[in-house]
């Protein structure tokens, strides 16, 4: 009973996916770069200059027409819905096991994003570093030998 548990605790934690989705109602403020704040009853979009809207009146055009600019860029690390947006050497990425919307990052962060969830780069790190610490241990190995000879050489000879 107790192996059938931690087995079944483990292919849920092997299988289990993070859903990092958000409205779309949010798009326009966040891809922007805009901060929002949602409240029981409604969602602001806060503005550089500290005034705000709700979500739906600034999606309209009812105000903040000022911040509503066509040519924007994504930062590093905001939430992106248009892919074509973000800004230069950034890309849309978002991390294995995860289901909902890509954030703008640079190639370092795709990489090694990339690399922590792939088995067989750990797989060709672990023998690498297994082939080496032998290679190590070989060359020590021989020293060894050859300083016992030179021992024994000196003593046997005279």
């Amino acid at each position: 009973m107790k192996k059938s548990l931690i087995i079944l605790g483990l292919i849920l934690l092997l299988t289990s996916n993070v859903l990092a989705a958000v409205s779309s109602d949010f798009k326009e403020c966040v891809q922007r770069g805009y901060e929002t704040r949602a409240t029981a009853q409604e969602s602001i979009c806060i503005f550089p200059d500290g005034s705000n809207c709700t979500i739906d009146n600034f999606n309209q055009g009812i105000c903040g027409e000022e911040f509503m600019v066509e040519n924007y860029c994504v930062e590093q690390g905001v939430l992106i819905w248009d892919r074509d947006k973000c800004c230069n050497g950034l890309k849309p990425h978002l991390s294995s096991f995860i289901f909902g919307h890509p954030s703008c990052q640079p190639f370092s962060v795709r990489f090694v994003e990339n690399l922590k969830y792939n088995p067989l780069c750990w797989f060709g790190i672990i023998i690498f570093l297994v082939l080496v610490s032998y290679i190590i241990y070989r060359i020590k190995k021989k020293r060894s030998r050859r300083k016992v000879r030179k021992f024994f050489k000196y003593v046997f000879v005279y």
